[in-house]
């Protein structure tokens, strides 16, 4: 049997005995792997993942007795942005998959605060096939910072007029929810950047990145700072309790301590 799984903020594939026993890896990567299925002779596993940059499709010749590769990956590439939930016709000469092809930007539009209402129609900030999403303004208000969905899922800043484009973050790893701090001075975001998610810390121009967090478990995730930028929230994934990060302590010193919040 082929299946995938999530541990540490990676998703891969593996196989194990349809008797049961252990599994056996067919990837260990920071690429989202899943939808494993067998061609219908045995002798290769397809799957979905992004290790090319968009969600495609791969292969890899396969023992169907051991679940041991015999091979390295192979793109099967379709003309599609994003495919997934492959299915073999009955002669494994032909597969159907689905296409999935959408544009998410940042927009913004007007508001009457007196009123509680929108003024106007919504503009586009950013625009093209890049999917874009958890954005959050400056506290001056002159910029917005926002991650790319898909990958590579990097952190980003633009002026709210959609000029001055800039890209903070340039890896293989997942970085999303970034915050800005409420000087202005950094902006913090969630990464599994050492394998499980983290809450890290870059400045506007790039520079400066500094992971905050050493979280065990399911690690740290979504960043919130206190109104006077002394603390950050962080919140675990599932099963524990949220925790505060005592973020000038760690400033001076790089001594400060995590403190558990009920």
């Amino acid at each position: 049997m082929a299946y995938w799984q999530i541990q540490g903020g990676q998703r891969d594939i593996s196989t194990v005995a349809a008797s049961g026993g252990d599994p056996v890896s067919v990837t260990n990567d920071p690429h989202v792997d899943w939808n494993p299925v067998w061609s219908p002779d045995g002798h290769y596993l397809y799957f979905s993942s992004d290790r090319s940059g968009s969600m495609n499709l791969w292969r890899v010749r396969i023992d169907e007795q051991s679940g041991e590769t015999r091979a390295a990956l192979e793109p099967v590439t379709t003309p599609s942005p994003s495919s997934g939930f492959v299915s073999f016709s009955s002669d494994g000469r032909q597969l159907a998959y689905v296409q999935l092809a959408r544009d998410w930007n940042v927009y913004k539009v007007g508001f009457d605060p007196s009123t509680e209402a929108i003024v106007g129609q919504p503009v586009p900030v950013t625009q093209g096939s890049r999917e874009l999403a958890f954005p959050d303004v400056s506290p001056d208000g002159q910029w917005i910072a926002f991650t790319s969905r898909l990958k590579p899922e990097d952190v980003f800043t633009v002026k709210t007029d959609g000029t001055g484009l800039r890209q903070l973050t340039d890896d293989i790893f997942q970085d999303r929810t970034p915050r800005w701090s409420p000087d202005g001075k950094r902006i913090a975001f969630m990464s599994n950047r050492t394998g499980n998610w983290q809450v890290w810390t870059i400045k506007p121009d790039g520079s400066g990145l500094e992971q905050l967090t050493d979280a065990p478990g399911n690690g740290a995730a979504a960043p919130t700072w206190s109104p006077d930028g002394a603390r950050l929230l962080g919140q675990p994934l599932r099963g524990a309790r949220s925790f505060v990060i005592q973020v000038r302590q760690l400033e001076i010193g790089r001594t400060g301590s995590q403190t558990v919040a009920g």
